[in-house]
């Protein structure tokens, strides 16, 4: 159990530094609104950086249930990020924190059958 929890947390702190780097690499701030282009972009990296997270994860935890964990981090964060913009600062743009709920949640929990699926043939 202590190991699934490790990849969990491990997972969502990739995903969490593969979003800074995201964002420093491209001198945007997430909380601003952003271009069709840049949305498309985030998009396809996110989904990458999230397949291999939840891939992570599922390997140093064992199990795709540790990219589940990271997913529920993730969809848990990304909602307290809509709830705080729109309840307590309204202010910023939400278009990327819902692509994270909607497109990089499931992304992880894809990446996390791919380890399984890997496991599982590496077990035999």
């Amino acid at each position: 159990m202590v190991r699934i929890v490790l990849g969990a947390v491990v997972g969502y702190l990739l995903s969490l530094g593969s979003s800074v780097v995201w964002f420093l690499a491209t001198h945007h701030d997430p909380t601003q609104r952003v271009s069709t282009r840049y949305l498309l972009a985030s998009i396809v990296v996110g989904s990458f950086c999230s397949v291999a997270t939840g891939f992570l994860a599922a390997v140093i935890g064992g199990s795709r249930r540790s990219s589940w964990g990271t997913a529920i981090i993730l969809f848990a964060t990304g909602g307290f990020g809509v709830a705080e913009s729109l309840l307590v600062s309204r202010s910023g743009s939400l278009e990327l924190t819902w692509v994270s709920i909607v497109v990089m949640v499931p992304a992880t929990v894809f990446g996390g059958e791919l380890a399984e699926r890997r496991l599982e043939h590496v077990k035999k």
